[in-house]
């Protein structure tokens, strides 16, 4: 099957993250079943808002059945996370549903295919350890942008948010960075 705008968009991020060629992560992705996972997820027909991407060698059990990398070359991976036998190693990226908001008869609304970025679908990377990568994006990201009372318009950030609820929020938030930090 042929890609269009998004498929090629979402490659091309993998493929900067991970550091090969486009058509690497293209030729994966327009494979029968991998190209059904991604359109699932996109048309919204996935029970996921989120799907992940690894470029790393497949895991295999070992005599004692603990998971160890098989032999050979990386391979593309595209995953919801839930299973337990594709664990990150290296770097992940994602993908995540930014409006998932009901359309007709409880559907989510499909996101454009037409067109490679629109800020309906959010990419990020993730690094081998997912706390520290939650970490340094709340940090680093998050914090600066919620931590001062001027950033955040109650109003249109949370309807029924008082002034006392969101100085909670923001201690509240500040305490669990603090505590993922030291963790």
């Amino acid at each position: 099957m042929a890609l269009n705008e998004r498929h090629k968009w979402m490659a091309a991020n993998a493929a900067s993250s991970f550091g090969v060629q486009d058509r690497i992560i293209e030729d994966y992705i327009g494979e029968y079943n991998n190209l059904k996972k991604i359109n699932d997820f996109l048309e919204g027909r996935s029970k996921h808002r989120h799907l992940f991407i690894y470029f790393q060698r497949p895991d295999i059990p070992n005599e004692m059945g603990e998971l160890v990398d098989a032999k050979g070359d990386p391979k593309v991976m595209i995953t919801t996370g839930e299973h337990e036998d594709m664990r990150i190693k290296s770097r992940a990226v994602f993908f995540v549903r930014a409006n998932d908001g009901a359309a007709e008869h409880g559907e989510k609304k499909p996101i454009r295919l037409d067109v490679p970025s629109d800020g309906e679908l959010l990419f990020g990377e993730m690094a081998a350890s997912p706390l520290e990568s939650l970490n340094t994006g709340l940090l680093s990201v998050f914090q600066p942008l919620i931590g001062v009372p001027a950033s955040i318009d109650v109003e249109s950030a949370v309807s029924n948010c008082d002034s006392d609820q969101a100085v909670h929020f923001r201690a509240e938030f500040q305490r669990f960075t603090t505590d993922l930090s030291e963790g």
